[in-house]
């Protein structure tokens, strides 16, 4: 019986004292495999005493006073403790109060343990409620989406002092446009009529390329991928992340959820910030900016300002807080709209128009909200908010300010708000899709939410056998099979390629069906576990000729679609050729060809021999090269242990009572093994009694063989769909369900459907159930019986006998008369029946083969028919004492010594005193007994009493009894001890050691201390950094903050140093490593909070310095001093500057509006020369005066590179000047004026001109009381918006023919082909499965032409003439047979090379000699050992001429030399 105690808020609770009190554990239920498991009691009850009336303060009476009530609606601390030792942490819920005659008799609570109830916690906040993503906010524009679309590193951003690394990508998934890659169309973006081309304006290959040599580019070659058309990407670990910073009770292991530590499929894995259909934004005119820059504020119970985002906390009903925002500015303000936003919804939008006030404000009352409120400003005018600040209005009514340091700029640029453009989700939804898709589950232990998947957590259990506390007399033993079937599947593939998918296979893209084989039916029932993302399939543009894969989101009429967030892998591609990219989708100014990009995958790498991980939950032909060999799916990697255990027919659910002693209560885990008579089983649920000890156990036992997961068929009768054909059957043995087989046959001999029946030779029936590599499975000759299913009076037959081989002839086909172990031989023993000799050759027989009576055995045992090998029986002794039973073996040496391991135990190799044992000791990998020792500290104390040592490396605190005493076991360096410690028995402290857990400040991650909770006692824990003790580790400088306290060693194994107190909360502003960089000021804005990528060890660098980044031609910034953090820039280089580049001043005429400047700056490179009063242009025509000479650029508006007019001041203008008059193209609405002159501009009449985003016609020409001035106007290169124009019809495709010769006889076979694409002159073809090469000839048209394609053709095409292209496709053809007769003399060239045993080897190195039968390595056909030229290489080998250049691979076996190949190295 143990003593029950149970503290609620720390405070001790009066107990029934024949109370019964059951806590119930659960693991991942076998009836709903998406649940993550926790442990609760059932309702138990309290007494109604005085102690307990004020915890829950008199809860019976509704009539106190509020600020008494005790609230049953939250859950409260509690912990319970057995014999006081701790036992579990976590949350007591008051259920209800009994009365009796209307006095309290008792209280009804439920204790649940300290795992998060993520769902409760969570409820239906949003993931645009994140507000530490906007860490990763940046501009939305043609430059930065190029940039990031081109970059390898993405965009790599600082946030908290860590630095994320391409934590945004632009991906190339387009939204709107279809995409494509054709040389001979050039049809521009735009219709005459101003509308996008989506049919013919995606075209990526760069007509009239703007790279290499200067060419003439017209309006027809404006084509390609616009910036509008792609978005944002975030790495899906930085939500992850951001769930973690936004709420306190989180905080997730590095397990699984780490950039470290996770799977490559998790560590690349972006989530696509689109949240629509369509484009992201309607009008990219309008300026948008989150105004960010807030202190921490922090009012107990009302408000926290975190993260730029205002937290409102729980209050009573009916409470809000007013929240006021307030902007001061130095000389009025233009036209903007404030908007407060919770999330990413609007509250509250309020306009101000243009004023000379120096204040405003907008106000609204707030109520709780976990998410927070943000505030954004939108304009379309660039200025800055001198001053702003949070005013708080709390329900007693204090106020509470949070202001902004410095000035807020205002740019004229769209933001691209992170939180605004996430997709819509729920948070608890995310981290469910994250578990269902790799079977992950948590659990919670000291403040840490541990997450692993559901194999690791079990790998981390501890065998337990706990026969003797079983009650035998109450087994109940049950089916375990839940389901006969289960769906892996994405809640979203209708995107349009996908789509197609399923319409013609009949299957979800990417979705799993796991089908019960056994043909049993006592359950139909089928399962989903579907995950809440879409799943896109991608297209490899042109197939193997182009490096071009993107993605679309548009359904199956091409029209822009989305349904359910994005989940994709990113993968970085260097180009072969370069695609099209616009910075704007008119003028051939937007033309910007790029040579690298961001891909979208479903899996980790193009090469599987890199990586086979994808998302996928079953195998999928890839979208790349249309290969199965990325094998690593979800369903393989992370559910195939599980489930197919569970759909194993030897699978059992097992309900067991057993009187648990309170050392296993107290440390057994949901992951250990517990063994029972032998068996093994796995914990479902356990109810353990706290005070008797009495445990209701939910059993799974372990099995040998698990059944197979099979996808249903999904081919009708073509048999097994896009798998290897050297592949074989996967068989389900209809007699034997735990047994699976291969067919000796492979595909391309015999290939069936999956649940076809089949026979081998012995009249045994197998039904298919999938494909695998050969040498998987046991090998049968079998044949089709044009059947299906297992015949329905199968049934298996439990009985196995030992195999015999008859010594006479090698006959296998007999067996022993008596069952396997009566009595026990030896794999390999000698037998007689009577005089006829066998040897045994397996333990598996069935009684289906003729049986032998076993006579006699030799004694000593022989090993062979022969009777040369004797057998010696050995004992085999576990290193551990009393660790295991003896067990027996053989072995054919007469002295055999020293350790083995078996069953990962190392055993001692000792004499057997009989003549009996079945393990193969000579078959043994040999092993070494390890000593290990420890300090033995008694309980309570803290010197060391003892030492000890032990064969197990597991002991560290553990508590064992030595000499009537409890002694807590503990690592040690010292290496001599007097005491075994596996001869002593386990015992319980009532005093344990704890430790404190740290937070880094730098990079997050938890760690534990070596020094103890007694050792510094005064430390301030808390969850919540800023509320926490920093402490500072003495050896490294690094600081932490204290986060929580563990006495588990186990689990945090490697402590930091000493720690020291440095008597503040939270973590400091800057690094306390002390590592400096160069603080910068950004030339082109004045913005500061710049810093260097390299440290000022790195580079010396002096204050006034000006430097460039990425390159000296790069964007400058000046040197301010040296700090520990900020925004890095990248590497910065030296440049001979002096000072910032400054500019000319501006006034617009016509307007004179100030504020604008040139591009051109007043000298260096680039620069103009100009004085104060010159009128110049801007690239519209728009005419300017110069007012300053050198300004900076940050203050102004950029007009562009203006011409020198060679005239002082401004225009003339009178009542009679004319503008230019023009009609809205989108409406057709007339009055519209120019900002510019006739004379200042040349237009024609019905040309096309843009104003701001708006697209006008010229009609003529008036006088400014003729219309509206609009603005500035600039010529578009288009023409005729207003009149309906029948846009051109794409051109009919052209078909090309010619014919090719065979490369050694100009007068050999002809082949005739045609094509959609311009046939080259120097092509060489050879047809697929061919040997013959064939060169062009000419263009006729022959007679029966085949198509030139990659179905039908492989090329070679890699060199510029037809001769050396001959030579490569010859080189890959089997070398003929040699004449008879001496062989002629093989000429001989030594070639330096690249060269190694793998392609990524030819990245890196130096050359060395190759032996090559050519002059080149294109040209050659054999590779040689020497130089002599004699012997053939006897090794696969890759060749390269120059470092990462195309390489050719020598096959040894084929004695072929192939090529060339691409190489991609890093």
């Amino acid at each position: 019986m143990s003593k029950f105690q149970l503290y609620i808020d720390n405070q001790k609770v009066d107990l029934f004292s024949d109370e019964s009190v059951s806590l119930t554990e659960t693991i991942q239920n076998i009836r709903d495999v998406s649940k993550v498991f926790t442990d609760f009691t059932k309702p138990f009850s309290l007494p109604a005493s005085e102690t307990n009336n004020k915890i829950f303060k008199h809860y019976y009476r509704f009539n106190l006073s509020q600020g008494y009530t005790f609230d049953a609606r939250k859950k409260i601390d509690a912990r319970i403790e057995l014999n006081t030792i701790p036992y579990r942490e976590g949350k007591i819920v008051l259920e209800g109060v009994d009365l009796d005659n209307l006095k309290p008799k008792s209280y009804r609570v439920t204790f649940f343990g300290n795992t998060v109830n993520l769902k409760d916690l969570l409820g239906d906040d949003e993931l645009s409620g994140l507000s530490w993503l906007n860490n990763f906010n940046t501009t939305y524009s043609a430059a930065e989406i190029r940039n990031t679309l081109i970059n390898s590193n993405g965009k790599t951003i600082t946030a908290d002092s860590v630095q994320y690394t391409a934590a945004l990508i632009a991906p190339l998934i387009t939204n709107t446009q279809r995409l494509y890659y054709d040389s001979s169309i050039a049809v521009p973006y735009t219709n005459s009529d101003g509308t996008d081309n989506t049919a013919l304006g995606g075209n990526l290959y760069p007509t009239q390329s703007d790279v290499g040599p200067p060419v003439t580019e017209n309006a027809d070659d404006v084509h390609g991928v616009y910036f509008e058309d792609l978005t944002y990407a975030i790495k899906t670990h930085l939500i992850v992340k951001a769930i973690e910073e936004q709420y306190d009770e989180i905080s997730f292991s590095d397990d699984f959820f780490s950039l470290t530590n996770g799977p490559d499929a998790y560590k690349n894995m972006y989530m696509l910030l689109q949240k629509k259909e369509g484009r992201i934004y309607d009008d990219l005119t309008v300026a948008e900016k989150q105004i960010k820059g807030f202190p921490l504020l922090t009012q107990n119970n009302s408000m926290q300002m975190n993260n730029d985002a205002l937290i409102v906390f729980t209050m009573n009903p009916n409470q809000t807080v007013l929240g006021r925002y307030e902007f001061q500015f130095s000389g009025g303000y233009p036209e903007f709209t404030a908007i407060i936003k919770e999330g990413s919804a609007e509250v509250i939008r309020k306009t101000f128009t243009a004023s000379s006030n120096t204040t405003a404000n907008i106000s609204q009352q707030l109520d709780r909200s976990t998410e927070g409120y943000t505030l954004h400003i939108e304009s379309q005018t660039a200025f800055t908010i001198d001053s702003c600040a949070f005013v708080g209005i709390s329900p007693s009514g204090n106020s509470y300010t949070s202001q902004i340091s410095s000035a807020v700029s205002i740019p004229l640029e769209k933001e691209f708000i992170v939180s605004d453009n996430i997709p819509p989700m729920k948070v608890i939804d995310f981290l469910t899709g994250l578990f269902k898709m790799f079977n992950l589950t948590a659990f919670q232990q000291d403040g840490i939410i541990h997450v692993k998947t559901l194999e690791s957590f079990y790998n981390g259990g501890t065998v337990r056998d706990i026969t003797e506390f079983v009650d035998p007399q109450t087994i109940q033993v049950n089916k375990a099979l839940p389901y006969r079937e289960i769906e892996f599947r994405y809640e979203d593939t209708g995107a349009t390629l996908a789509n197609q998918h399923k319409e013609s296979q009949g299957v979800e893209w990417g979705s799993a069906k796991y089908v019960e084989t056994g043909n049993l039916n006592s359950n139909d029932q089928k399962f989903e576990v579907t995950a809440p993302f879409a799943h896109l399939k991608y297209e490899r543009i042109n197939g193997i000729l182009t490096d071009i894969q993107w993605g679309f989101m548009a359904d199956e009429k091409n029209e822009p679609y989305f349904d359910k967030p994005v989940l994709f892998i990113g993968e970085f591609v260097n180009l072969t050729n370069p695609i099209r990219f616009l910075n704007g989708k008119t003028g051939t100014s937007s033309i910007s060809d790029i040579s690298d990009y961001w891909m979208p995958s479903n899996f980790v790498s193009r090469d599987s021999t890199i990586s086979k991980e994808g998302l996928h939950f079953d195998l999928e032909l890839s979208e790349w090269n249309s290969t199965t060999a990325f094998t690593e799916t979800l369903f393989d990697k992370y559910y195939r242990f599980y489930i197919s255990g569970i759909f194993n027919s030897a699978k059992r659910l097992t309900k067991i009572t057993a009187r648990l002693p309170k050392r296993f209560v107290i440390n057994f885990t949901l992951a250990d093994t517990l063994v029972i008579n032998s068996d093994r089983y796995k914990i479902n649920s356990i109810t353990t009694d706290l005070l008797s000890g009495a445990s209701q156990l939910e059993l799974l036992n372990e099995t040998v063989n698990d059944a197979t997961a099979t996808q249903t068929e999904t081919g009708g009768g073509q048999g097994q769909l896009n798998a290897p054909l050297t592949n074989v059957l996967t068989l389900y043995q209809c007699a034997s369900p735990n047994n699976t087989f291969e067919s000796a046959s492979t595909l391309a001999v015999l290939n069936l459907a999956n649940n076809a029946r089949v026979q081998d030779g012995s009249g045994n029936s197998y039904k298919v159930t999938g494909n695998n590599p050969p040498n998987t499975h046991t090998s049968v000759a079998i044949s089709a019986t044009g059947l299906t299913d297992c015949p329905s009076n199968q049934t298996p037959d439990a009985a196995q006998y030992y195999s015999l081989t008859k010594c006479s002839d090698n006959t296998t086909n007999y067996r022993t008369s008596t069952e396997v172990d009566n009595p026990t031989y030896a794999i390999t023993q000698q037998v007689f029946d009577n005089a006829v000799k066998y040897v045994v050759r397996n333990a598996t027989a069935e009684d289906t083969v003729p049986s032998v009576t076993i006579t006699s055995t030799p004694s000593p045992a022989q090993l062979t028919c022969s009777g040369n090998t004797t057998a010696y029986y050995y004992s085999l002794n576990a290193c551990l004492t009393g660790s295991a039973t003896t067990l027996y073996g053989f072995s054919s040496n007469s002295s055999k010594t020293g350790t083995v391991s078996y069953q990962n135990q190392t055993y001692v190799i000792g004499p057997s005193g009989g003549n009996t044992g079945t393990i193969d000791i000579d078959s043994l990998n040999t092993s070494a007994c390890v000593t290990y020792y420890y300090a033995m500290v008694e309980c309570g104390q803290s010197a060391i009493t003892f030492y000890g040592y032990s064969a197990s490396s597991t002991r560290n605190n553990t508590r064992l009894e030595y000499n009537g005493t409890c002694y807590i076991i503990q690592n040690t360096t010292n290496q001599v001890a007097a005491i075994d410690l596996d001869t002593l028995s386990a015992c319980s402290c009532t005093s344990i050691t704890y430790y404190y857990l740290l937070r880094d400040c730098d990079t997050v991650t938890t760690v534990r201390t070596a020094t103890t909770t007694t050792d510094i006692p005064s430390l301030t824990v808390s969850s919540t950094v800023s509320s926490a003790s920093r402490v500072q580790d003495a050896s490294t400088g690094k600081c932490y903050t204290v986060t929580g306290t563990t006495s588990n060693t186990i689990l945090y194994p490697n402590p930091i140093g000493q720690i020291t107190d440095l008597s503040v909360l939270g973590c400091p502003a800057t690094p306390c490593s002390n590592v400096l960089y160069y603080q910068l000021e950004q030339c082109s804005t004045g913005n500061t909070g710049y810093i260097s990528t390299q440290d000022t060890t790195q580079i010396s660098l002096s204050v006034n310095d000006i430097v460039a980044t990425g390159s000296l031609s790069g964007p400058r910034y000046k040197v301010l001093g040296t700090t520990g953090s900020g925004i890095q820039v990248g590497t910065v280089y030296l440049t001979p500057d002096s000072a910032c580049p400054t500019f000319y001043e501006l006034t617009q005429c016509y307007t004179n509006q100030t504020g604008y400047r040139t591009n051109q700056s007043t000298s260096g490179t680039g620069s103009i020369s100009l004085s104060v009063g010159d009128r110049v242009k801007d690239p519209c025509g728009m005419p300017y005066t110069v007012t300053t000479v050198g300004v900076s650029g940050g203050s102004f508006t950029n007009v562009g590179d203006v011409t020198d007019t060679g005239q002082t001041g401004c225009p003339t203008v009178t009542g009679s000047t004319q503008y230019w008059s023009m009609d809205r193209c989108s409406d057709g609405t007339t009055g519209y004026l120019s900002s510019q002159t006739t004379s200042d501009v040349t237009f024609n009449v019905n040309d096309t001109v843009t104003v701001g985003s708006t697209r006008y016609q010229i009609v003529g020409a008036a006088t400014l009381s003729s219309g509206t001035t609009v603005g500035v106007a600039c010529a578009d290169g288009g023409n005729n918006c207003l009149t309906p124009v029948t846009p051109p019809q794409p051109p009919a495709a052209t078909i090309y023919y010619a014919r090719f010769v065979t490369c050694d006889d100009p007068t050999g076979a002809i082949i005739a082909v045609y094509s959609t694409i311009a046939i080259g002159t120097f092509w060489v073809i050879q047809e697929v499965n061919g040997t013959e090469c064939y060169r062009w000839l000419d263009n006729t048209q022959g007679v029966n032409p085949t198509e030139l394609n990659s179905s039908n053709f492989n090329f070679f095409t890699e060199e510029s003439t037809a001769g050396a292209n001959c030579l490569d496709c010859q080189a890959t053809v089997p070398t003929p047979p040699p004449p008879v007769g001496p062989p002629p003399a093989t000429a001989c060239h030594t070639v330096s090379l690249y060269q190694g045993s793998y392609v990524i080897d030819l990245c890196s190195g130096l050359p060395a000699p190759a032996y090559l039968n050519a002059s080149t390595l294109a040209a050659a056909s054999q590779v040689y050992t020497d130089n002599t030229c004699s012997t053939l290489l006897g090794s696969n080998r890759y060749f390269a001429e120059y470092q990462g250049g195309n390489y050719y691979y020598w096959n040894s076996s084929a004695q072929t030399l192939t090529g060339p190949f691409t190489t991609n190295c890093p």
